[in-house]
């Protein structure tokens, strides 16, 4: 059986209150328009933080911040193109730097479907599955069906994860997760994430799929995943 991999932690790590200064200070820096600033401060919850921690208690609720700041107004489109480039380019680099250097570590293909625009929820869950022992392969938002499945079969990933942030009411998904499901191949576990999960429970239970509702479950999954003999 495979050992159960350490997460990655930061000595004397903040309390989970102490992180609310992180997030303050990120929004000041993009909304003055100071990418600059923006990159120094993630990167100093970076250091003082825990991988897990600077997602859950940084990135997420940033981001949910952002998200409020579009809806009510306060943010324009600069802020978010500003926003997200920095934070993009930010995650990849977390994710080059906490990748396990295991080559036989199993795989995980992560994107959003078609139809599904929205990749931060997927970029951060790449990041964490390296904390978890996993070799993550991003393929980006709105990747097609069957790139994904091919994707999948081509590196023998053991697991996809897909997010679904918006919108709630797509009709075409029951279609393309069917058709993702046929064409996985058996024994892939399907994992899915994001705001708009919930909204195709129906969906996602016909076809076999695991929701998670947070990223430390996410790892929890990939954990027990790991201690299973791959399929076939």
């Amino acid at each position: 059986l495979l050992s159960r991999p350490p997460v990655a932690q930061a000595a004397d790590a903040p309390a989970a209150t102490d992180a609310a200064p992180f997030v303050d200070a990120a929004l000041e820096g993009i909304l003055a328009l100071d990418g600059e600033a923006l990159r120094a401060v993630l990167e100093q919850a970076a250091t003082a933080l825990s991988v897990p921690a600077l997602l859950e208690q940084v990135l997420a609720p940033l981001l949910r911040r952002l998200g409020q700041g579009w809806r009510d107004g306060t943010l324009r489109i600069c802020h978010e193109h500003l926003s997200s480039g920095v934070l993009r380019a930010f995650l990849g680099d977390l994710e080059a730097r906490n990748r396990g250097g295991a080559r036989d570590a199993p795989v995980i293909v992560l994107a959003t479907p078609p139809g599904h625009a929205h990749e931060f929820g997927v970029l951060m869950a790449s990041v964490m599955a390296t904390t978890c022992g996993w070799r993550p392969l991003y393929l980006g938002a709105e990747t097609p069906i069957d790139d994904i499945a091919f994707a999948t079969a081509s590196r023998g990933a053991r697991a996809v994860a897909l997010g679904l942030s918006w919108p709630g009411d797509d009709p075409r998904l029951d279609g393309e997760l069917r058709r993702l499901r046929q064409r996985l191949p058996g024994g892939v576990e399907l994992l899915i994430g994001g705001d708009a999960k919930d909204c195709y429970a129906e969906t996602l239970k016909a076809v076999g799929a695991r929701r998670c509702q947070r990223l430390d479950e996410l790892c929890e999954v990939l954990q027990a995943l790991r201690l299973e003999p791959p399929a076939g």
